[in-house]
């Protein structure tokens, strides 16, 4: 069976990008949404390049009783077999007898110089609820490189682990999503101001202003439509971003019914 996608990102234009990052376990798969803005999300992939350009890769991976990959907060042991454990997992394997406390080479082993920042880089600065993105990255080697990540509106702290090769991927799918709100961008909406796309219905008026297909009602009832030129030509939002790919021939960009 193939492995869970490890992250998928999703153009929705009213809210930004949604960034779609998953714990990549088949029996407890969890998917974590984070939705951001445009400058959010090119900051955010901006900062992981320069932190995958800026690491030095240890050769550090999994530990070989429990499995879980290893961060640099762990306390942990060295065998006689030169093999790298959690402490608390040779505990456990000790106490129960299947391996012997005679085992252990060094037990307090430290494979990160003291000196090492919990983080390469970090936003978590304080816990409450804000408005803001905010992420944590930490590179132990190539097949581990941890992200801990906070939605906007959020406090609950979301962990996900990635190799080198995911975040390459995530980074160039950030900006490809990027690129192609920056293509389906047609104009500004002269009623409420904000970016018109081409993935929604909108109206061009006969004197060439935009108005978004939600907003033409408030605009006809505003003292703003006094100074445009009717008629005006309805145009019926394209799939631009592919999400009848995604989500199957049930999505329905449209609000409003076609003109029969």
């Amino acid at each position: 069976m193939a492995q869970p996608l490890a992250y998928r990102v999703v153009v929705t234009t009213s809210r930004g990008l949604n960034i779609m990052l998953t714990n990549k376990r088949e029996a407890q798969l969890r998917t974590y949404s984070n939705f951001v803005k445009q400058e959010e999300a090119r900051s955010f992939a901006d900062t992981l390049e320069k932190c995958l350009s800026d690491a030095n890769y240890s050769d550090f991976e999994r530990c070989p009783i429990c499995g879980e990959a290893f961060t640099r907060q762990n306390r942990l042991c060295r065998l006689k077999d030169r093999r790298i454990v959690h402490r608390k997992c040779f505990q456990r394997v000790a106490r129960q007898g299947e391996i012997s406390y005679d085992s252990c080479k060094e037990y307090f082993f430290d494979y990160f110089p003291k000196d090492t920042p919990e983080f390469d880089f970090s936003s978590l600065t304080y816990k409450e609820r804000t408005n803001e993105f905010r992420y944590a990255i930490q590179i132990v080697s190539k097949p581990v490189i941890h992200l801990y990540l906070i939605a906007p509106g959020e406090y609950i702290k979301r962990h996900v682990c990635f190799t080198y090769e995911e975040c390459i991927g995530l980074i160039t799918e950030i900006r490809c999503r990027l690129e192609e709100l920056r293509n389906a961008a047609i104009g500004h909406c002269a009623h409420c101001s904000a970016v018109v796309y081409d993935d929604k219905t909108y109206y061009v008026m006969s004197s060439g202003e935009l108005i978004h297909g939600t907003c033409m009602e408030k605009f006809i009832q505003s003292f703003s439509s006094n100074k445009v030129k009717f008629p005006a030509h309805r145009s019926y939002p394209h799939d631009t971003f592919g999400h009848r790919r995604l989500f199957g021939e049930s999505f329905d960009p449209d609000p409003f019914p076609q003109d029969s």
